[in-house]
């Protein structure tokens, strides 16, 4: 079965920087599955995994544009505490928050924290980065109509 929209893929994947440097990884004993043709991994690794198929290992430098993108400004934000929930209003610099705007969900790193005001930044911690990934597809199957629905994995792979 070759990958293609709404097939769930279980991968190990090696994630380094320009350096060489390991940013990320999982291996065979992790349960790492996403729904493919969904946007759940950065676009560039789900372009380069279409229409291969279990046991194929793939070397693949993603640019930013198809990874996390370029820093953008516009996600850094001074945002009263008094706009969120009371439980929300004293995170320690460096948590994350999920923030719903417009209807879609983000998640924002919190940069820092006075007595007023929270700075939060919406930029992905690898932005601007160069991605190299080392990847074995290590199952593929259909998806079912409900993590279709969903847009993401219900299951696991057996």
């Amino acid at each position: 079965m070759l990958i293609s929209k709404n097939i769930v893929v279980h991968l190990s994947y090696i994630l380094r920087d320009n350096n060489g440097q390991i940013i990320d990884q999982a291996d065979a004993s992790d349960i790492f599955e996403y729904l493919h043709g969904h946007e759940n991994i950065v676009i560039g690794l789900e372009k380069a995994l279409e229409n291969h198929t279990v046991g194929d290992k793939i070397s693949v430098s993603i640019t930013p544009e198809e990874g996390y993108g370029r820093f953008d400004p516009s996600l850094i934000r001074k945002v009263p505490k008094y706009e969120f929930p009371p439980p929300m209003r004293n995170p320690e610099p460096g948590q994350f928050m999920q923030i719903e705007e417009d209807g879609r969900w983000r998640l924002w790193r919190v940069d820092s924290v006075d007595s007023q005001n929270m700075v939060i930044n919406g930029n992905h911690e690898l932005v601007d980065q160069d991605l190299h990934f080392e990847v074995e597809i290590l199952g593929v199957r259909n998806a079912t109509s409900e993590e279709v629905d969903n847009g993401f994995v219900v299951s696991t792979l057996s």
